[in-house]
């Protein structure tokens, strides 16, 4: 355990280390200090060039291999964003397809039945069939208008 002692030294009280025996001068002048603190950092995928410049003192091709990583990784990233947004378009386009066939057999049951002669199926399936396009219709523009931007945010 080290202890200090105080001692005066032409005037001015030191502090001496037991364990080690250096005297340490303890300011008590009255003038304000100054004290610079540097720090830094950064955010994104790159480190700025002075650390990259530290990377190269390491190993001369750490910066190069930082750099491909980066090129390699955003390159995937793209690529993915477009792989993600076909499959939306895909999932979209099928959707419509299975409304349409859907729609066209239910369109063809109406004419069957008014073929045979049950009028009453047809109606009911006329009236269903115009339901649901309606509906379709209706819950689509209310999906637009959540997802528009306010004419007052443009």
């Amino acid at each position: 355990m080290k202890k200090q002692q105080n001692k005066k030294f032409n005037g001015k009280e030191i502090a001496k280390d037991q364990a080690t025996g250096p005297a340490i001068p303890i300011n008590n002048s009255p003038l304000p200090q100054q004290q610079f603190i540097h720090q830094e950092s950064f955010a994104g995928p790159l480190p700025p060039p002075s650390i990259l410049a530290g990377y190269r003192n390491i190993d001369a091709t750490f910066p190069e291999r930082i750099l491909k990583e980066f090129e390699d990784s955003s390159s995937h990233i793209r690529e993915m964003d477009k792989k993600a947004l076909q499959a939306k378009i895909d999932s979209v386009k099928r959707g419509q397809y299975i409304a349409c066939g859907l729609s066209l057999l239910l369109i063809g049951m109406v004419f069957y039945s008014l073929h045979l002669g049950n009028t009453t199926f047809a109606g009911v399936g006329f009236l269903a069939f115009f339901t649901i396009i309606i509906t379709a219709f209706v819950n689509r523009d209310k999906k637009n208008q959540e997802t528009e931007i306010p004419k007052s945010e443009k």
